[in-house]
């Protein structure tokens, strides 16, 4: 075991804490109908021009509104235009991490020794809207926001659980006159029910057993027997 945990990349406390904080901040925030996506990757080595910035902070742009954006070259007047057409997605990293994006020039390389993420907002329709990366450099201070929580980014999530919701109500005599083959209708719902995954508190919602969607409305301390 020793040996495995040895082979094993190791980061520093405080760089595990700033990666933390930086993707705490970026992530499920809605830009343009959107859900941004930030996780720290490396670019892609197609990608060669960079937009400088003066605190040393460099972006790279890739993808917008679902299709290849171009390079900007050495082309000014093409770099401005691609820094207006993401200013949404650059407005949110300038309030998110309290870092100014000012770009000054392009350079066919990202600057050496920065933590690069990668920010994506994510369209239901079309997966992948708008795309860049951001260099962050290691020495650049952060005023990290807390990022909200967005429930799209965690619709794949498998969680295991246990649906409970009463069964029919029949009188005595009612049920006596039952026998083999006979069926009890219940109706086509939805129906009252209780949701009881491990590790969560159970939560009370409704399930239509038609589309088989459970639907929460408030969080219970019991579940009610049955099911």
């Amino acid at each position: 075991m020793r040996d495995l945990i040895a082979t094993l990349p190791q980061v520093d406390a405080d760089d595990a804490d700033r990666r933390n904080r930086l993707l705490g901040a970026l992530n499920g925030w809605v830009v343009d109908d959107g859900v941004v996506r930030a996780r720290i990757a490396g670019p892609p080595g197609a990608l060669r021009d960079w937009v400088m910035c003066g605190n040393g902070a460099a972006i790279g742009f890739d993808r917008h509104g679902g299709a290849p954006c171009g390079s900007p070259g050495v082309d000014g007047v093409a770099a401005v235009e691609l820094i207006d057409r993401f200013e949404p997605l650059l407005a949110l990293i300038e309030r998110a991490l309290g870092i100014a994006i000012d770009p000054e020039r392009v350079d066919p390389r990202p600057p050496a020794g920065g933590l690069p993420v990668e920010l994506a907002t994510l369209d239901a329709r079309r997966g992948v809207a708008d795309r860049l990366w951001l260099i962050v450099p290691q020495d650049l201070a952060l005023l990290a926001a807390t990022g909200p929580f967005a429930s799209p980014l965690a619709a794949h999530v498998t969680l295991d659980g246990r649906l409970h919701f009463p069964g029919p109500r029949l009188s005595p005599l009612d049920a006596a006159e039952l026998g083999a083959g006979d069926l009890v209708l219940i109706g086509a719902g939805p129906f009252d029910a209780v949701l009881d995954a491990d590790g969560v508190p159970p939560c009370r919602g409704r399930f239509d057993p038609g589309t088989r969607v459970f639907t929460p409305t408030a969080f219970t301390q019991g579940v009610p027997n049955g099911g």
